[in-house]
C-alpha cells in the first residue's frame, strides 16, 4: 500500500465517537477538546492509562469508572516527585 515504504511498521487508527471502545475527546474533563490537538489528547489518554495500569499493578486495583488518578495516588508523595510524562512533537498538528 501507500505506506509500505515507511520505516515505521506500527500504526493504528483511533475510532472516535461515544461508546465503550471509541475515543471521545469531550469526555476528557480536565482537557477541553476544543483547546487541545488530537495528538495531545491521545498522549494524555495514554499517560492516564499508564497511571491506571501502574496503580493496579501496585495492588491498588482498577480506578473507579470516571475517576481521575493523580501521580501521588500511585507513587506516594516521595515517588511523585520522581515521576514525569514528557510529550514531544516535532511538528504537531497541521490544521
Amino acid at each position: 500500500g501507500a505506506f509500505a515504504s515507511l520505516p515505521c511498521k506500527v500504526a493504528a487508527t483511533v475510532p472516535r465517537g461515544k461508546g465503550p471502545v471509541l475515543f471521545d475527546p469531550d469526555g476528557m474533563a480536565d482537557y477541553p477538546a476544543s483547546r487541545t490537538d488530537a495528538f495531545v489528547q491521545l498522549a494524555i489518554l495514554a499517560a492516564d492509562e499508564a497511571l491506571a495500569d501502574a496503580h493496579a499493578g501496585a495492588g491498588g486495583g482498577a480506578p473507579a469508572e470516571g475517576a481521575t488518578l493523580k501521580v501521588r495516588d500511585v507513587f506516594g508523595e516521595e515517588g511523585a516527585d520522581r515521576c514525569a510524562v514528557c510529550i514531544g512533537a516535532g511538528i504537531g498538528a497541521l490544521k
